[in-house]
């Protein structure tokens, strides 16, 4: 859990001795299959800090590959604790960006260790759908 791996900008910086040996974090999933792969970091807590998103987007810059099908981007996924014992779905696209070259997003979703298993599924598999689109 949370070992230090290197992606492709890490190891660039470290080839041309720009980087200190220093660990670099890694986020706590990367999910790849045939159409790209994105990140998923789970947070233990009720709310995100500028912290969090900003590893988030050195996470997605630096492991994440197309997804999507024919809309692709690159994707970052948050998990974070919900706030009450009722079970409610909330899942929100925080930013997208269009203008750029390739694509990227950020979503957050909501899981409480409350919710009946069949809703924290739901949660889960629809935030994958964009992993599971053909290309």
């Amino acid at each position: 859990y949370n070992m230090p791996l290197h992606g492709f900008f890490t190891e660039k910086l470290r080839e041309k001795r720009l980087m200190s040996g220093e660990p670099v974090l890694r986020p706590d999933f990367i999910l790849a299959s045939k159409s790209g792969s994105m990140v998923l970091d789970a947070k233990y807590k009720h709310k995100l800090v500028l912290r969090d998103v900003v590893t988030m987007l050195a996470y997605i810059a630096e492991f994440a590959t197309p997804v999507g099908g024919g809309r692709k981007m690159l994707l970052g996924v948050f998990y974070k604790l919900g706030g009450s014992s009722v079970s409610r779905r909330v899942s929100e696209l925080v930013a997208r960006n269009s203008s750029l070259p390739v694509k990227m997003a950020v979503q957050v979703h909501t899981l409480d260790p409350r919710m009946p298993d069949n809703e924290a599924f739901f949660v889960i598999q629809e935030s994958l759908k964009p992993l599971t689109r053909s290309v």
